[in-house]
């Protein structure tokens, strides 16, 4: 009977080992994919946003470059745009 008890209570042991390592092994899993979730989610966000900056600095290049293409001055223009000078100026140098 005391073999029976020691093997019982050794089996018991080893499930909850099992189930305890199994849970921390789901746990790792879960965790991975809810990380490449989040990096995935995370570089498409800045990836737009980065986008939405690129098309709306080359719409406002586009912009400049038909006013210039109009006569107006880079003055003008940087007052139009809300621009600095400078950046206009360089803008247009390009």
């Amino acid at each position: 009977i005391a073999d029976l008890r020691r093997q019982t209570l050794n089996d018991m042991i080893s499930e909850t080992t099992l189930a305890r390592e199994e849970g921390i092994l789901e746990g790792r899993i879960t965790g991975k994919v809810e990380g490449r979730i989040e990096g995935i989610e995370e570089g498409l966000k800045k990836g737009k946003e980065e986008g939405l900056k690129e098309g709306a600095n080359n719409k406002t290049l586009e912009i400049a470059r038909n006013m210039k293409s109009k006569g107006f001055d880079n003055e003008t223009i940087a007052t139009c745009l809300n621009l600095d000078i400078k950046d206009i100026e360089h803008m247009l140098k390009n």
